[in-house]
């Protein structure tokens, strides 16, 4: 036999041997990918798209006419609505649904082969530059289902209706028609929709509702009512200001009510008299579907391909494990079910740790609506060192307005990012857990750690000794208790103890740096989505990007959107009426009432409107931080450089009297 003749036959056998490894002597059947592939909806979104496309200009144009006809003198972006959307006085179901939408959107952008639904098929290269496209071809499609709301008129309610129950019923019927996708998971796209069908089903259902009560109310009479709106929650928050209080009852001591307390801390329940933002109220919603969308994709990623690897296990695993040294049993069957059962924990592992990922996320939501109104609510009363624990000023500037914009942006990123983070880290403490402690302790062998930790048994016991005992001598020994003071006794034996226990005390140190290491990382981890604390010291806090957005966004809060200022000047607007004068004819913008507490208008009240208006007034200006802003410097800066006269808080007060 010649020398190619035997490498031939080694090839051969070689051939033999790959085939009878990889390859199934069954006859072939057809993947799964492939039959999914062969699932056509009877209406493509790329169609779709283009169809809604040109639909959704239509719509944008009839709002410009419908607003051009109905308000004279509105400018562009009045006309479509956006100086509207984001106000107090919007619909923010309405915005959080759109917003939604927007942020389910993003998901389709990152993960489908075609980021741009207007175009399939395109190249690697070409699909970066379709990608940027899309991030603002969706805002522009789903814009006219906010816009129709923002123009508050009928026809506005009705094309609103028709968009949204056309995005709707065709998204529904796409899904029903081919609910799988080859893509990471059969059912990934169907269940990954379940939020845009909510928000676009919340749409449905909310543009018919405020069609109705247009309907039963007549037309003058609408417009100012739903424009005064926020105004009158304004009032009625002064109103709460206003009410007496009950006397607060101490908590009761012991560990159940100090337990139902903080967990209380937690919920948010609403409160009469406060309003959240609308842009608060759209970042808590969009940070659910956020969660969900997260949580969704680490358990389509990792539960069944564990679940895949867990079925294909054969016997041919225990010559794997016996390459590496490994022998779970003699018996190869024993071995497959050990290897599926581990396999099996770790998918438990993964599953619990995403629970718990989700609910603290969720938990963090629900404490940062909380925060949020108490430090409204601080920053109202003028309290600014309880919130950002030094002096800042409440005016506008342009990193406050860019926090602003980018604040629900960013607190939507940093919540995908903090859930994936503790999903990592509670896995890998739980899978510690499970195969270190749980599981040898359950079978009673592989006991490394326990045996480990038994060695260093005295160790351990030393380190408690030492430190028990420095606890007790110092409030037995060194510390001598009187009715009035505390007095330090024994100096000389507390130095020679100090002395004597130094070498004691850094070990305890070690234990001391790395159980601190512990806390303050899983500390982070767990308030990472939280954008108001700062993860930094007090005095670097300003340094944590997240938290300075958020500071700044609260400024302008509190600094354009006083509820006490708002109600001061709806109550300047509507006392400035003449009798004869209709409510149509209001104005109702606060730059309006502010222009109107600048002009020197003559006005005869009775004396139960003189009282209630002056008090108004000076609660106005002596509580309104924005306003403070203003009038301080006029007597402050005078006084420190010596030009001006020296004038007390009476003489202030009684010149206050004089002009009001």
């Amino acid at each position: 036999m010649s020398s190619s003749d035997g490498f031939a036959k080694e090839d051969s056998n070689y051939s033999d041997y790959s085939d009878n490894w990889y390859l199934d002597d069954s006859t072939p059947s057809v993947s799964e990918d492939k039959i999914i592939l062969l699932c056509n909806t009877t209406i493509p979104t790329k169609e779709f798209h283009i169809c809604v496309a040109p639909l959704s200009v239509i719509v944008l144009s009839l709002l410009v006419i419908l607003v051009k006809c109905t308000r004279q003198g509105s400018k562009l972006f009045s006309i479509l609505g956006t100086a509207e959307l984001l106000e107090p006085s919007s619909h923010k179901e309405l915005a959080a649904s759109v917003f939604g939408l927007l942020f389910c959107s993003l998901c389709t952008i990152v993960l489908e082969d075609d980021p741009l639904p207007l175009i399939n098929g395109s190249s690697h290269q070409m699909k970066e530059y379709w990608k940027i496209l899309a991030f603002f071809y969706y805002p522009v499609i789903y814009f006219p289902l906010l816009g129709c709301a923002a123009v508050r008129h009928r026809i506005g309610y009705v094309l609103g209706a028709i968009l949204s129950w056309l995005h709707c019923g065709v998204l529904i019927w796409q899904k029903v028609e081919c609910p799988y996708s080859p893509k990471i998971y059969t059912y990934y796209q169907l269940l990954s929709s379940f939020p845009q069908i909510g928000c676009l089903l919340t749409l449905s259902v909310v543009y018919p509702t405020l069609l109705i009560k247009n309907l039963r109310k007549p037309v003058p009479e609408e417009l100012p009512k739903t424009e005064l709106q926020e105004d009158m929650n304004c009032q009625e928050y002064v109103k709460e200001l206003f009410r007496r209080r009950k006397h607060k009852i101490c908590p009761k001591s012991g560990i159940l009510p100090q337990m139902s307390t903080f967990l209380l801390s937690y919920v948010y329940l609403p409160e009469k008299g406060f309003y959240l933002p609308t842009k608060l109220c759209i970042s808590s919603f969009v940070g659910l579907i956020a969660v969900y969308q997260v949580a969704l994709l680490l358990v389509v990623a990792a539960v069944p391909p564990l679940q895949k690897i867990q079925a294909g296990i054969t016997e041919d695993i225990a010559f794997l494990l016996a390459g590496f040294n490994i022998n779970l049993s003699d018996d190869r069957k024993e071995v497959v079910r050990l290897v599926q059962y581990y396999l099996w924990v770790i998918e438990v592992c993964f599953i619990s740790a995403l629970v718990f990922s989700c609910f603290i996320t969720l938990s963090m939501i629900m404490k940062t609506m909380v925060q949020h109104r108490e430090n409204l609510k601080a920053l109202y009363r003028g309290d600014l060192l309880n919130v950002f624990h030094q002096h800042q000023k409440l005016r506008s500037s342009r990193s406050l307005l860019v926090s602003w914009m980018s604040f629900t942006s960013y607190q939507t990123a940093v919540i995908c990012l903090a859930l994936v983070i503790e999903q990592i880290v509670l896995f890998i403490c739980v899978l510690f857990f499970a195969y270190l402690i749980a599981i040898p302790v359950l079978y009673g062998r592989n006991l490394i750690l326990l045996i480990i930790l038994s060695r260093m048994w005295p160790f351990w016991l030393l380190l408690v000794l030492v430190v028990v005992m420095q606890h007790l001598t110092a409030e037995y020994v060194f510390l001598h208790n009187s009715e009035l003071t505390q007095s330090f006794l024994k100096r000389l034996a507390f130095y020679v103890m100090t002395y004597l226990l130094f070498i004691v005390n850094v070990l305890a140190g070690v234990v001391m740096g790395i159980w601190r290491m512990v806390i303050s990382g899983l500390f982070n981890v767990v308030h990472l989505s939280r954008l108001d604390i700062s993860l930094l010291n007090q005095k670097a806090q300003y340094f944590d990007p997240g938290y300075n957005c958020y500071s700044q966004y609260l400024r302008l809060e509190a600094c354009h959107l006083h509820p006490v200022l708002r109600a001061f000047c709806f109550l300047l607007i509507h006392t400035s009426c003449r009798p004869g004068q209709s409510t149509k004819q209001l104005p109702t913008n606060m730059e309006e009432g502010i222009q109107l507490m600048k002009k020197e208008v003559q006005l005869r009240f009775t004396t139960s409107k003189q009282i209630r208006a002056r008090w108004h007034l000076t609660y106005t200006l002596l509580r309104n931080p924005s306003l403070k802003l203003f009038r301080r410097p006029a007597f402050t800066d005078s006084i420190s450089n010596g030009t001006g006269t020296c004038l007390s808080t009476k003489s202030c007060s009684e010149q206050c009297d004089n002009q009001l």
